[in-house]
């Protein structure tokens, strides 16, 4: 199974701003309900799910000027307020509806 991972572009940004303060905002997002489908349902098919969630996510947190900071699970995603923290604010909360 092939996972393409988006936190390169993270990485990237984060050696740019190294050893500066940065403000973000901050989300979290996992499956709901899929410690209990590790209990019931094949491993295949919970890895096939849990693969398709973090891609979507991802694509959705880049969409909002977001970064992928790590797949814990779910996802750990920041959004840089570099100027207008109102409107990474509003970009973080736009990312959550699109789910």
């Amino acid at each position: 199974m092939k996972f393409e991972t988006a936190i390169v572009p993270s990485e990237e940004y984060l050696e740019a701003y190294m050893n500066r303060m940065l403000n973000v905002a901050v989300r979290y997002v996992d499956l709901a309900g899929s410690a209990s489908m590790g209990m019931k349902d094949p491993l295949v098919k919970l890895a096939w799910l849990i693969k398709i969630f973090i891609q979507e996510m991802s694509f959705l947190v880049s969409g909002y000027h977001g970064y992928v900071l790590k797949y814990a699970w779910g996802l750990i995603a920041y959004f840089p307020a570099e100027t207008d923290l109102a409107n990474v604010c509003s970009n973080k909360v736009n990312c959550a509806r699109a789910w």
